[in-house]
């Protein structure tokens, strides 16, 4: 970023920080980020489901959970192969 946009690393770094930031924030406040050309991030609740204790073998219920999801656009999937 700071040779391309002939900046100094510190400031790019800075911009970086301040993006993510904000695209954790955001999700975090159960907002959608939408990328152009890139992805989708959000936030869902899970369900409850059911699991075993591996130790004990004991049936327990595991609760609903907040989850992160992305979503990567096919323009971004096209340019990874």
């Amino acid at each position: 970023i700071a040779s391309t946009h002939d900046l100094t690393k510190a400031k790019s770094e800075r911009i970086l920080n301040t993006v993510l930031d904000t695209i954790v924030e955001a999700v975090s406040d159960s907002r959608t980020v939408r990328l152009h050309n890139f992805g989708t991030f959000g936030s869902y609740m899970s369900k409850e489901r059911a699991g075993v204790n591996p130790k004990t073998q004991e049936k327990i219920k595991i609760p609903p959970k907040k989850r992160i999801r992305f979503k990567a656009y096919d323009a971004f999937l096209k340019s990874t192969k």
